[in-house]
């Protein structure tokens, strides 16, 4: 005897569908079994999010915290030195550059295209320690950065544990 989970109609014979409703029984049945799984998967997420909040709660994630904002002071002038020192670099190049095309003139009698050739190679060649220095400022930036998306994140998902 088979009876509609819908409806409550009793079959006493085996049917595809319920002769009252029109519920199809194996349509049904593989419903319930996803939404049983899904069930499963996020019961298992809510214990995963439970395990993060426990952690969290402990205190584990506090010393990191501490040592994340300690060090951000450090950081961000390590990153400003170095900004600062490529824009001291640059100015200390275009000095040089100008000093060597007046040696270029006067020592070695160099002018014209040649003189431009020469002095555009050693300006290229002397812009990449400026170039340097703020790949490592905007480095140290970024790492930053990322430090503070993670802790987002963390906090993010500790508050939809605590909504639960």
């Amino acid at each position: 005897m088979t009876v509609c989970p819908k409806c409550g109609q009793q079959h006493h014979q085996p049917v595809k569908a319920c002769s009252k409703c029109g519920l199809i029984f194996e349509k049904f049945r593989q419903a319930e079994e996803r939404r049983k799984e899904e069930q499963v998967l996020n019961d298992r997420l809510a214990d995963t999010l439970t395990q993060v909040d426990n952690t969290y709660d402990q205190g584990f994630y506090d010393f990191e915290k501490q040592k994340d904002q300690q060090s951000y002071v450090g950081i961000t002038y390590l990153s400003w030195f170095f900004f600062i020192f490529a824009g001291l670099t640059g100015i200390v190049l275009v000095v040089q550059i100008k000093f060597l095309s007046n040696f270029f003139d006067v020592f070695l009698q160099i002018k014209g295209s040649e003189k431009f050739a020469l002095t555009l190679i050693i300006a290229i060649f002397s812009s990449l320690p400026v170039a340097t220095y703020l790949a490592i400022g905007s480095a140290l930036k970024i790492g930053k950065d990322i430090a503070d998306n993670t802790r987002a994140t963390r906090n993010y998902l500790e508050y939809l544990v605590k909504k639960k």
